[in-house]
């Protein structure tokens, strides 16, 4: 793979179900390599994105947090950016 921008990050089920225009926006910025469903209602996914860090060949992926700004439209809650925040 060229693309060395690899990270990882999480979604609990709790996310999707309340906001899934959200992560749908989310995942459309990203080229997913690997999903896991793990215990507690989590979904791990491993992917690239030009938001990651560039990492060289054979280096575990790092994680990332995923940062929600919001704006407001009248009275409506509107995701107006989706970024993620390396962790380690």
């Amino acid at each position: 793979m060229k693309d060395r921008r690899i990270g990882r990050f999480r979604i609990t089920e709790a996310i999707i179900d309340a906001n899934p225009k959200a992560v749908r926006k989310l995942m459309g910025g990203v080229i997913v390599v690997r999903a896991e469903f793990m215990y507690g209602s989590i979904f791990e996914y491993i992917a690239i994105s030009p938001e990651f860090d560039e990492i060289a060949e054979g280096l575990i992926a790092p994680e990332y947090d995923i940062v929600v700004t919001n704006k407001t439209q009248g009275k409506k809650i509107i995701v107006d950016k989706i970024t993620f925040k390396r962790v380690n």
